[in-house]
């Protein structure tokens, strides 16, 4: 019982990371005239997920931070049972 949850908590996690890291990679692709893009994004994401991907998701909205200019605030916590 106990291997079929940690197995079920590492690929939801999986999956999140999977979805969050193509979301990024579909904004990147995004137009490159400096007028568009990801500089005009703005505004407030939350993450909030398993403590196994923290580390990853901290460093990808980081990144996405970065693209986007500074001018969308990204809080990532953590939840679940190692958090």
């Amino acid at each position: 019982m106990l291997n079929t949850q940690v197995f079920l908590c590492r690929t939801r996690a999986l999956a999140f990371a999977v979805v969050f890291a193509t979301a990024l990679i579909l904004i990147a692709c995004g137009s490159s005239d400096s007028d568009t893009g990801s500089k005009q994004l703005s505004g407030d994401i939350i993450i909030d997920g398993s403590s196994t991907v923290f580390p990853i998701t901290e460093a990808v909205a980081e990144e996405f931070g970065i693209l986007t200019g500074g001018k969308t605030r990204i809080t990532v916590g953590i939840s679940g049972t190692g958090g």
